[in-house]
């Protein structure tokens, strides 16, 4: 999925999913879109958001990894040993 068309929701230190946004799913008590980013800030911001996410909200990163390798421009710039 490519970052502009999803939604990114968790729960503080629980689920965490990333949806299309025209998949209608429900969203967790936390969420982001990333449409209103350049293609270069998107992506950073979404690099943010993965600390926040398991920095501030304690959220398992081994979940976030896995939710967020569905978005094209996170796994393009992981080490492939990942």
């Amino acid at each position: 999925m490519k970052l502009k068309e999803i939604v990114l929701t968790w729960d503080a230190g629980g689920d965490v999913v990333v949806a299309r946004r025209t998949m209608n799913a429900p969203l967790l008590g936390r969420w982001v879109y990333y449409s209103g980013y350049s293609d270069s800030d998107g992506l950073l911001v979404l690099l943010s958001d993965f600390v926040a996410l398991t920095v501030r909200d304690h959220c398992d990163p081994f979940k976030v990894y896995k939710a967020m390798a569905e978005i094209d421009e996170f796994i393009s710039y992981m080490a492939v040993d990942v």
